[in-house]
């Protein structure tokens, strides 16, 4: 006779396994990782590679991109790079990384003494492979760390393959003017929108077909290298993150939902002028902005009349545990947005207009020299903290010109795009 519990715990892990396989099978979704699996990696045969890579990409059943490539044997893996964060996600922004080893392969941190590879990191690599989870926000850095990547891949004439995977905000919805490449950096290094619409595959064909990789190296004669795309399976631009029936991996530390995600793009460069808290310290981050001093009440009533009714403002008190305004209590502005939201910009500067009119003097404040810096690098425009500074007229221009993107950039984007709509 069976023992009633092992029966119970028979019926009960049978439940959650059918229910984990319902989950997946609900989609036939495929990252690019998944694709190359299904090829058996013939496009990689008897090379050696240099993967850059995180643990936040795995396939579609949860394993990691790093250890599928570790444990197959038709290519081998030389080297690990990594990007900001580092390869298990555990530094925050800005902090530097300095990866060495992982299952007796070497790990490179290109966010630690070097942002691009050298010849010497990749010699004797046939190719290198990437496969990072973008946000779909300019200023993330895995986009950059691509830029540098694949800068330094034609330098040195060595392939690159692209594992691709899902813009989280959608393949549609691009909003924000150009960079202006008087202010590229890392935070901003391509002409693209602050919200682009676009995968890191076709993110890093566009960079290589429009020669726009020949800025950093700057020699015309450096021919453009191979660029291969591993496309998603069963993906459209219209699709946002939970479109794939999939769990959210943390891309970093801030970043742990895609709830984040839509926040950063709100909030993120509010955070940047550090005169409000925007959720770091909480179980919120980028999804509420608060300070002791903040009329949040007033600035809600007002927002919520003139944004998107999928973007709801609530007024609420909060006691961030770190950051900015740690350990005091903050009147707080939360941020509810819907999966199909769009216009995250346009919510960012009518905040960003009403924090200014309610408090102006967290504005006059001395700012340093790489504050104001970070600022324009940023926003991807110049003077943008002296325009902030002294509202008016003149600040609802420079705004509205930040979040409106140009047909120029959009009629080169449609080249590149992938993906059916």
């Amino acid at each position: 006779m069976i023992n009633n519990k092992i029966l119970e715990y028979f019926v009960v892990s049978t439940f959650f396994v059918f229910l984990s396989c319902s989950l997946h099978a609900q989609t036939n979704f495929k990252f690019g990782i998944d694709v190359l699996q299904s090829n058996k990696f013939k496009e990689l045969q008897n090379l050696s590679i240099a993967l850059l890579t995180n643990t936040a990409s795995t396939n579609r059943i949860g394993k990691k991109t790093v250890d599928i490539f570790i444990e197959q044997k038709v290519c081998s893996v030389k080297t690990i790079l990594t990007p900001e964060h580092g390869l298990f996600i555990q530094k925050i922004a800005g902090e530097k990384v300095n990866d060495t080893s992982y299952r007796g392969i070497d790990v490179v941190s290109l966010y630690g003494s070097l942002r691009r590879p050298t010849r010497k990191i990749l010699q004797g690599c046939d190719a290198i492979v990437i496969d990072l989870q973008d946000i779909g926000i300019r200023s993330y850095t895995y986009i950059s760390t691509m830029f540098m990547v694949l800068d330094a891949a034609n330098e040195y004439e060595i392939p690159v393959f692209i594992l691709d995977r899902p813009n989280p905000l959608g393949g549609n919805y691009v909003e924000g003017a150009v960079l202006d490449t008087a202010v590229q950096s890392f935070v901003g290094i391509a002409q693209i929108p602050y919200i682009h619409g676009m995968t890191m595959g076709e993110l890093a064909v566009m960079f290589s077909k429009e020669r726009w990789l020949n800025i950093l190296n700057a020699n015309p004669k450096i021919k453009q290298t191979k660029v291969t795309v591993i496309p998603m399976l069963h993906w459209k631009r219209s699709m946002t993150w939970e479109d794939t029936k999939l769990p959210w991996n943390p891309t970093s530390p801030n970043i742990p939902t895609v709830s984040a995600v839509r926040g950063c793009a709100i909030t993120g460069i509010i955070g940047e002028m550090s005169v409000v808290n925007i959720g770091i310290g909480t179980d919120m981050p980028f999804q509420i902005v608060g300070s002791p001093t903040l009329n949040s009440k007033s600035i809600t009533n007002i927002i919520n009349k003139v944004v998107s009714p999928s973007i709801r403002l609530e007024s609420k008190q909060y006691t961030p545990q770190k950051g900015l305004f740690a350990n005091k209590l903050c009147n707080g502005i939360s941020i509810k947005i819907k999966q199909d939201s769009k216009n995250l910009l346009y919510c960012f500067t009518e905040i960003l207009l009403q924090i200014r009119k309610s408090d102006p003097s967290r504005f006059s404040q001395t700012f340093t020299k790489d504050k104001i810096n970070m600022l324009d690098k940023i926003m991807g425009k110049k003077n943008s903290l002296e325009t902030i500074q002294k509202g008016g007229k003149e600040l609802e221009i420079f705004l509205k010109e930040f979040r409106t993107t140009s047909s120029k950039f959009l009629s080169i984007r449609k080249k590149y795009l992938l993906y059916p709509a």
